[in-house]
């Protein structure tokens, strides 16, 4: 039979009435279609691909019972039958029922956990459709483990066609449940027999490593993706800190049959280890656990895989676009942290490298941080410099309370307003003791914070850094400048075309002069500079131009005449960028001022710091104590 729909509406279900209606037969397969000249037609992917979806007396086929199900064909009208990812296209079929009373008993239509279901969250409800309401006192619903019945209460909704059962406690993890529900209709017929299935639990994590990124109740969004055929699926994954990967896991589909390989490649593709899975379910989480160990390096990518000589893999399309998924110290990577995520290879065992769609092919990793049993992180035990006083020349250290892995040690310092200052980390393993050497003398009179955070060989991670505070001593020799030359800003080239004059505020605390001007260049901060001081009102005292300009770092103009400067007035120092992308450091001086004994550039507490102005001219304006990266050099009597 035929038609063309008439009177539609501009969306949702649209009907087909025809001429004369068609017979058909019971437990035979039909195929209800209907053509566009447009597309644009509504779809689910992976619909069919786990269950059916019946209304008594009608069933729309699991993905497997009678070939594919969610059909189509490109082009003219015709009998559809190509299919693609067990998409339902939502075409539906209108049924009429002659054969006079009801005599029919209602029939579970759909039932969750589904059938055969694994990785079932613990606070899970058990329901169960049925195809037509059921009076309430008629219901008998239990739910099993093994022979022991699950106490809990069952309840009917509003149309009364979906009876609930609400456990009284959560249930066990691991486990395999069997529920079995029966009803009766408003006609008084009765199910003959109870209508049972079966559903497994998830396994929680356990409270230490080796441990997975993804839980027991993760669940792929397509089961068994009807792509047959030989294939290597794989995840890119990153640790914190080194450890050791003990095997791969892997989400496995009704219709991924036969025998699975896991492997573990380095970037580089390079195979790692690998084994062949024995003893698997027919579906959920397959684990593989490798002969030996393998041991990895923090912050360094790694896949995970596994070849199916059948395809019908699990998937979630698009799940690596917005974001990864993380475990502690574990990480799947969101697409774009090391090119796309969800990687695949079609054919024999090999390493994957293509991906689509962001897609999910739920391979996951066993990892550990430790083979003995450690699991305690080093703690830190001591630290210098001490509160105030520290030389300019200070290395700051941090001892720790066993060995720790030098590849690990994560050691950082910070001026008052949050820049990093550039330098090197040591380890003796003698003492336990970690160096940071400032690639430039500090700051006379500023304040420092260190910070330090670091893994023993186990690959016991600190919870979290430790941090202190430091003062440099005021004991100066200038000539001296404002920033330690060790110092970075924290962007160092923003993505500003614009031109600009930039500059800094400050005063000194005795009388000197000013030789030059400094600021900190970065890549595409290209053209001629020029650098100026001013006097607070913007009288320009002195100017020049920049020449032998190295690509990025601090750049010094020397004035061809010392600039005289009196105690206690402000200046101001400023450079031209002709063609943007300054380095800046947002909020700097919200934070405090720059000290550098006599010099002082001062906070917004207490002055507008942080200056500039669209072109070539005196800078007045500012924006939230941004620091430009502007500096000058002083000399005293």
């Amino acid at each position: 039979a035929t038609g063309t729909f008439s009177a539609e509406s501009a969306s949702g279900w649209q009907t087909l009435t025809f001429p004369r209606a068609v017979a058909v037969t019971a437990n035979t397969t039909y195929v209800a279609s209907y053509h566009t000249n447009t597309g644009r037609y509504a779809g689910d992917a992976g619909f069919f691909a786990s269950s059916a979806y019946t209304a008594y007396p009608l069933t729309a086929l699991k993905e497997g019972t009678a070939g594919a199900n969610g059909v189509f064909r490109d082009g003219a009208t015709g009998f559809p039958t190509q299919t693609f990812g067990s998409a339902n296209y939502w075409v539906d079929v209108v049924f009429a029922n002659d054969a006079g009373p009801d005599t029919l008993p209602p029939n579970v239509a759909t039932t969750s956990p589904d059938s055969a279901a694994s990785g079932v969250r613990l606070d899970a409800t058990v329901a169960a459709t049925f195809d037509e309401p059921v009076t309430t006192a008629s219901v008998q619903f239990t739910v099993k483990q093994g022979t022991t019945t699950v106490p809990g209460t069952v309840a009917l909704n509003a149309d009364r066609t979906v009876a609930t059962f609400t456990p009284s406690a959560q249930l066990s993890g691991a486990t395999s449940y069997t529920a079995t529900v029966k009803g009766t209709d408003d006609s008084g017929n009765a199910m003959p027999a109870v209508y049972s299935w079966s559903f497994t639990t998830g396994t929680p994590r356990p409270a230490a490593c080796p441990c997975t990124i993804f839980d027991g109740f993760s669940q792929p969004a397509i089961a068994s993706a009807q792509d047959p055929g030989a294939i290597e699926l794989g995840t890119k994954v990153r640790f914190d800190t080194n450890g050791f990967v003990t095997g791969v896991r892997f989400f496995k589909g009704a219709q991924n049959t036969g025998t699975h390989t896991g492997s573990l490649w380095n970037a580089a593709g390079t195979r790692l280890a690998t084994g062949t899975y024995s003893g698997e379910s027919a579906t959920g989480w397959q684990t593989l656990t490798f002969a030996s160990p393998v041991q990895v390096t923090g912050n360094t990518t790694y896949v995970v895989s596994y070849h199916t000589d059948a395809g019908y893999y699990s998937s979630s399309p698009g799940y690596f676009g917005s974001s990864g998924a993380d475990y502690q110290a574990l990480h799947a990577l969101k697409d774009g942290a090391d090119g796309g995520n969800g990687v695949y290879r079609y054919g024999a065992s090999g390493f994957p490298t293509g991906t689509f769609g962001s897609t999910n092919y739920w391979v996951d990793v066993l990892w550990t941080n430790s083979l003995t049993g450690d699991t305690t992180p080093p703690t830190v035990t001591g630290t210098t410099p001490s509160a105030t006083g520290a030389p300019g020349t200070v290395a700051p250290t941090a001892t720790f309370s066993e060995a720790v892995d030098p590849a690990s040690i994560q050691f950082t310092v910070k001026d008052g307003g949050g820049a990093l200052i550039n330098g090197t980390v040591s380890y003796a393993a003698a003492s336990r003791t970690a160096t940071f050497t400032p690639a430039a003398r500090l700051a006379a009179g500023e304040g420092y914070t260190a910070s330090v955070r670091a893994a023993d060989g186990d690959a016991n991670l600190m919870a979290a850094p430790v941090t202190w505070n430091f003062t440099t001593s005021t004991v100066q020799t200038c000539p001296c400048s404002l920033f330690s030359a060790a110092s970075v800003p924290t962007t160092v080239s923003n993505n500003d075309s614009g031109s600009y004059e930039l500059g800094v505020q400050f005063t000194s605390s005795v009388d000197g002069s000013v030789t030059g001007v400094k600021f900190y260049k970065g890549a595409g901060n290209g053209g001629t500079h020029t650098g100026s001081l001013w006097s607070s009102t913007g009288t320009l005292l002195a100017t020049g131009t920049f020449s032998a300009e190295t690509a990025t770092g601090w750049q010094t103009l020397t004035f061809g005449t010392p600039v005289s400067i009196t105690a206690g007035t402000t200046y101001v120092a400023s450079y031209t960028d002709p063609q943007g992308f300054y380095s800046s450091d947002s909020n700097y001086f919200e934070q405090g001022p720059a000290i550098s004994t006599p010099l002082t550039a001062p906070s917004t507490a207490t002055a507008a710091n942080g200056v500039y102005s669209v072109g070539p001219g005196f800078p007045t304006n500012t924006y939230r104590g941004g620091n430009y990266w502007v500096d000058v050099i002083v000399t005293t009597p």
